[in-house]
């Protein structure tokens, strides 16, 4: 009996050293800043409050949309430059311990030139938002957030684990601004700050917005989906804004809600409408059968009347069928540009590969090299924030082909 117990501890105790997947660990650095300017549908700039991806990188709006594995390790090195307001990192629908979930009176705070580290285990394969905690409707509403999207353990296109697969993936994030508060930013007393009084206007919202963007902003921006029919189109959708949002899909989408606020749906739910509050996360796959041309709707509505303050309309392009001799035609969209420290770039219908991003002067000198990976339609970011101000070409290269796009890099 007592040889049986040592060998169950022995057992017990080595099993506990012997790790049942390779954990791979993913590392994402970002800088908070308070000197953000966006510009807007109609001309006019904004300042607002972001987070810049890298140390010392100019602030993003929204901030850069974070990606992980299920399962994978995950580090955020942050570091504050907002010159005397304080800050947090709240990973809002992620199961993470209370040390690390930043809010400030159960986790830790970093003030002005403070350096600190989240860590945490992804959990789920889903749709997420971070965001400050400190002040939050300030906060929030000054622009301090971003999506976090959790993939399966093996990092495959499907929506969770073993999940439905998708051809195609698209995130978009509704917020919206009410300009009087930008107009004069409020300013934190460094030596009680957590616990002030802030002096703001009634929230009135006067742009609203999918991904940053508004109106002409949307079509060229990466947000519209263009596709062949019989494609699985999955669309994640967050709500950090303080509006009801209500979107429409067109019927020939065939739209199906299969998870919410980061978890499967015991069974998908047949709708071509969906509510969603302010945090609240979705995940509809589209599965087009015809070639058509419409538009997503976007209402932003009262939380209390229902009534609509504003609509956006997100193009939705479908041509050509999958797998028939009628391949889509390559397509690359560089957004925002102009820009000034940062670029995202768009992609369908490019050769399947690894390839390079490359970026030229005028003079024809290579600036800046990346690899990535084309293997399906999709979304990058990229840092370009040590080019000075110009026009610069950007090349994409992969499988002998290639494709040049204008960029203008504005001064900062």
């Amino acid at each position: 009996m007592k040889a049986k117990l040592i060998l169950l501890t022995l057992i017990f105790v080595l099993g506990g050293l012997i790790p049942t997947r390779a954990q791979n660990i993913v590392t994402h650095k970002l800088t908070a800043w308070t000197t953000g300017t966006h510009t807007l549908w109609d001309g006019n700039q904004v300042e607002y409050w972001g987070f810049g991806k890298g140390f010392l990188k100019p602030p993003s709006f929204p901030g850069p949309t974070l990606y992980a594995n299920e399962g994978d390790s995950i580090i955020i090195m942050l570091r504050n430059q907002s010159q005397g307001a304080p800050h947090t990192m709240h990973w809002h629908g992620m199961d993470v311990n209370q040390a690390n979930d930043g809010v400030p009176q159960t986790s830790f705070v970093f003030t002005h030139m403070m350096d600190s580290t989240y860590n945490f285990r992804a959990p789920h394969a889903g749709t997420y938002l971070y965001h400050c905690h400190v002040a939050t409707v300030v906060h929030v509403q000054m622009g301090m957030y971003g999506n976090f999207v959790v993939r399966p353990a093996d990092g495959s296109q499907r929506a969770w684990t073993n999940g439905p697969p998708f051809h195609q993936e698209k995130v978009w994030l509704m917020s919206e601004f009410d300009k009087s508060w930008h107009d004069n930013p409020p300013k934190h007393n460094q030596l009680d700050s957590l616990y002030e009084n802030f002096h703001i206007p009634k929230y009135e919202p006067d742009y609203f917005m999918v991904n940053g963007l508004s109106h002409q902003q949307l079509p060229d921006s990466g947000t519209s989906i263009y596709a062949q029919a019989y494609m699985n189109i999955y669309v994640r959708l967050s709500n950090i804004g303080f509006l009801l949002n209500r979107i429409h899909f067109p019927p020939a989408l065939n739209a199906q809600v299969i998870s919410s606020d980061g978890r499967p749906l015991p069974n998908a739910l047949i709708q071509d409408t969906l509510m969603i509050a302010p945090g609240e996360r979705y995940g509809v796959m589209l599965h087009p059968t015809t070639e058509f041309l419409d538009s997503v709707q976007v209402s932003y509505l009262d939380m209390n009347t229902l009534v609509p303050r504003d609509t956006e309309w997100v193009r939705v392009d479908i041509k050509g069928f999958v797998g028939l001799n009628s391949p889509i035609e390559p397509e690359v969209i560089l957004f925002p540009n102009p820009g000034n420290g940062s670029f995202s770039l768009s992609w369908q219908g490019l050769p399947p590969g690894q390839g390079q991003v490359e970026c030229f002067d005028l003079h024809g000198r290579k600036m800046q090299t990346f690899t990535r990976n084309f293997a399906h339609a999709g979304t990058d970011y990229f840092e370009i924030s040590d080019l000075t101000p110009g026009i610069y070409l950007i090349k994409i290269r992969v499988a002998g082909k290639e494709i040049c796009k204008k960029m203008l890099v504005e001064g900062r």
